[in-house]
């Protein structure tokens, strides 16, 4: 039996099949107790406007990295009159698959920690955003709370290896970023992200529309790395 994420992390098979230069990254998880980091950086509660990245990491992605934007990104918005809607739209969980063009071969990335691979204690918590624009360009994003937990996954080009990252199982070697945003991909074959979550470019102008007058709102990542073996999906 595999396991998941941490060992305090339940096993999830997933039933869904379906920032670049914005990340900065500060101090190392053992600088405060990193669930009381992670618990800072989340709410208790879904907002109105609440967005699910579900992202399976499949197989033959494991060993090319080319399928950009495998996500489905759900964005559900209850209404003040009870009514609701619901919107799905295409991204990533991943950064690039490879350095960018000018970048070294060991460029270093990061991975947004799933929540469905929090600690028990923190089980059903969920990231906050404010609507917001880059600060790079006068281009829409949503911006996450302060502090986010991520998995150093560094330049790591080797599936197994990749995947050893995110299977990352002591929380002091976390990493807390600031400034994770939610922002469009830079081309449809081109995440154009060193760790923040992104939006398939055809799909940016709706979403972003979308959310334009809703000033903030929560998030939850989904993700699940298939198995090659068994075919199944472990979170992490």
């Amino acid at each position: 039996m595999k396991t998941g994420h941490l060992t305090a992390f339940r096993f999830v098979r997933f039933l869904f099949l379906f920032g670049f230069t914005a990340c900065s990254f500060v101090f190392p998880a053992f600088a405060e107790p990193a669930v009381e980091i992670i618990q800072s950086a989340t709410v208790a509660q879904k907002g109105s406007v609440h967005i699910i990245f579900r992202e399976i990491i499949t197989s033959k992605q494991q060993s090319d990295w080319t399928a950009v934007y495998n996500a489905t990104v759900e964005v559900q918005i209850q209404q003040a009159d009870g009514s609701s809607e619901k919107q799905v739209f295409n991204g990533s969980t991943l950064p690039n698959f490879k350095p960018g063009k000018g970048k070294p071969a060991d460029w270093q990335y990061s991975v947004v920690m799933a929540n469905c691979a929090f600690p028990a204690s923190l089980k059903n918590r969920y990231y906050s955003w404010r609507f917001d624009t880059r600060s790079d360009s006068d281009e829409p994003c949503l911006r996450l709370n302060s502090k986010v937990p991520t998995v150093a996954v560094g330049s790591e080009r080797v599936p197994a290896q990749f995947i050893e990252k995110l299977r990352q199982c002591d929380l002091s070697k976390l990493q807390f970023a600031t400034s994770i945003l939610v922002h469009s991909g830079d081309r449809n074959d081109w995440r154009g992200s060193a760790g923040c979550l992104t939006i398939k470019p055809d799909d940016q102008e709706k979403f972003f529309d979308l959310l334009r007058n809703h000033p903030s709102g929560t998030l939850e990542i989904l993700r699940g790395i298939e198995d090659s073996e068994t075919k199944q999906s472990y979170c992490y």
